[in-house]
């Protein structure tokens, strides 16, 4: 029995992390979550952080790729909305835009009400993963669709469910009804040939973590103290890394390894080395990377609106990504390290430089400055203010949150299908292409730049005097 089982999980194994998820460009995505995410309801203290944080992902990983990614989330209702309202409505019009011919991705979050049942989270992930071919036209049954829903085909992902709800009610391993859900939809996207991923299980720890260790005053993962419900900038960051660590295996953003003594590059990879000079105990270079790390929110006003505390909550989470600078061969101290003459480092141990730095967590200088501008000008296309993340009036006509509004107007008066994409079309080609609050916007913020480094030695460790 112990040696089916272990072939069993082996299997699973493979099944689920068979190749990493590929992004083509042009591609489309379209992601469905809940109140976490963009709230028709406008809830400023849980919207527009998980997704927004994957987008960044996206957008600088890929610079060399226009790539369009929507955030569509709801308020209330169950995972039908997904058919009835997400899917057919805001999803449809955005795909089809154009009637392209791309990539189109759907990426769904596990719903956080409704109380569903593992067989019914599976049931209803199930539906998704046949969407657009099949789906609802506002009714139940589903219904076969016609013209363009027809002939394209979506590629999903599944995401699980956090362990949120409930953490702190006798359930050290997470809520009972949030792990059942979680494999709902791992196993429905494992079944339906997609990727399915769990979130509870990496997770867990994030959240027993902070109902142990800071009772009841968590540290910025639930709004709130009940340990339940919403969740705030931390949370929604480890969501966001423990999913894109379901997708990705390629961690190494951007790395390169000089040689202190040889004043040369030894070895890079995603950037490029130039303009390598050594001049005494100081070594300057230039270097281009052609993708960077995601981006997260940071704030020292707000905890809610602060993510830093994730990496605390799950430590690993600072190596989920590899954008490192490792320096050979160099003398012994504490260095100093400048990025187009702003320090980032100011006593960088020589064993830390010489293991390879990691950069991922560092919010200073002009590496993190694109990376937040990116975020901010996601927030300018989802049409939220960048700070506190309340959104803009919809009757403004600027970016997505307008975007739902012309959809559902549309959708009240009875327009579906090819008919839809083709009222929506103009609205969503402002979205592409307009100057501030578009995709164009997002994609050149995140253009590769080159900086100049500046590693100097600034306290020398010297050998002990012997007589």
């Amino acid at each position: 029995m112990k040696y089916f089982s272990a072939i069993l999980f082996l299997l699973f194994a493979l099944h689920g992390r068979a190749a990493d998820f590929a992004i083509s460009n042009n591609a489309i995505i379209c992601s469905f979550g809940d109140s976490q995410d963009a709230d028709s309801s406008g809830a400023p203290s849980t919207g527009y952080m998980r997704m927004a944080y994957i987008h960044s992902y996206f957008a600088l990983n890929y610079p060399q790729y226009n790539l369009c990614i929507y955030d569509f989330g709801r308020s209330g209702g169950t995972m039908d909305d997904r058919l009835t309202n997400s899917l057919q409505l805001a999803g449809l019009a955005s795909w089809g835009y154009q009637s392209n011919s791309f990539q189109h991705i759907g990426i769904s979050f596990c719903t956080d009400n409704a109380n569903l049942t593992s067989n019914q989270m599976y049931l209803a992930q199930s539906n998704l993963c046949l969407a657009p071919g099949i789906m609802s036209d506002g009714t139940f049954p589903l219904v076969t669709q016609t013209g363009w829903a027809a002939t394209h085909p979506v590629q999903w992902i599944v995401a699980g469910s956090d362990p949120a709800a409930n953490v702190d009610a006798g359930d050290a391993g997470g809520a009972t009804s949030q792990r059942t859900r979680d494999a709902g939809c791992t196993n429905a996207g494992l079944n339906f040939g997609v990727l399915g991923l769990s979130l509870f299980y990496p997770l867990v720890s994030a959240w027993t973590n902070d109902a142990a260790l800071t009772s009841a005053n968590t540290v910025g993962i639930f709004a709130g103290t009940s340990k339940e419900g919403h969740i705030e900038a931390p949370g929604q960051l480890n969501m966001a890394i423990a999913f894109l660590q379901g997708i990705t295996t390629d961690t190494n953003i951007s790395s390169c390894t000089m040689d202190f003594n040889g004043a040369v590059a030894a070895a890079t990879n995603h950037c490029v080395i130039s303009s390598v000079n050594r001049t005494g105990n100081t070594l300057s270079f230039n270097r281009l990377d052609d993708r960077l790390p995601m981006a997260w929110d940071i704030s020292n006003t707000d905890p809610t609106n602060n993510a830093l505390p994730a990496f605390a909550l799950i430590p690993s989470e600072a190596e989920a990504f590899r954008f490192t600078l490792q320096i050979t061969n160099l003398p012994a101290g504490h260095y100093r390290v400048q990025i187009d003459g702003v320090t980032v480092a100011d006593n960088l141990p020589s064993t830390a430089l010489a293991a390879g730095w990691n950069m991922f967590t560092n919010t200073v200088g002009p590496y993190w400055n694109q990376r937040y501008e990116v975020l901010g000008r996601i927030r300018d296309f989802e049409y939220v203010d960048r700070q506190t993340r309340v959104p803009g009036s919809a009757s403004d006509d600027i970016g997505e949150v307008s975007l739902g509004s012309q959809e559902f107007s549309h959708w009240s008066s009875g327009v579906r299908g090819d008919a839809l994409i083709a009222a929506m079309n103009d609205k969503i080609a402002h979205l592409h292409t307009n100057s501030v609050s578009s995709f164009a916007a997002i994609h050149a913020a995140a253009q590769p730049t080159n900086h100049t480094f500046t590693v100097t030695l600034a306290a020398p460790i010297f050998a002990p005097f012997h007589r």
